[in-house]
């Protein structure tokens, strides 16, 4: 049976549109973010990003953290408030986030 976390754990879901002459070079950037997040940070549980299927240039992250510490690590760590410097550059508006914290299963 498949892990699917328990009460606590947080799922964040960003969407981000990106300027469509900027989007390759968005990718890029992204691609280096996940994968610093990927090898530095073991309480994020899962850090993915799609392509919304209506929206042009729009790109949804769902992000889920082993806990409320977690996600402030994630947020306050050298590497996102890098990331977060560079971010505006490539969108066309700021980011939004749903933050969602797990009730079931237990």
């Amino acid at each position: 049976m498949a892990d699917h976390g328990t009460a606590g754990v947080l799922t964040a879901v960003v969407t981000m549109t990106v300027k469509p002459d900027r989007e390759e070079d968005y990718l890029a950037f992204v691609t280096g973010v996940m994968e610093t997040v990927h090898r530095e940070e073991p309480d994020v549980l899962l850090y993915v990003m799609h392509r919304h299927p209506q929206l042009p240039h729009t790109f949804v992250w769902v992000e889920r953290y082993a806990s409320r510490a977690a996600l402030e690590a994630h947020s306050g760590s050298v590497h996102m408030a890098a990331a977060f410097q560079e971010l505006p550059q490539f969108l066309t508006a700021p980011h939004e986030i749903l933050e969602l914290e797990q009730s079931l299963p237990a």
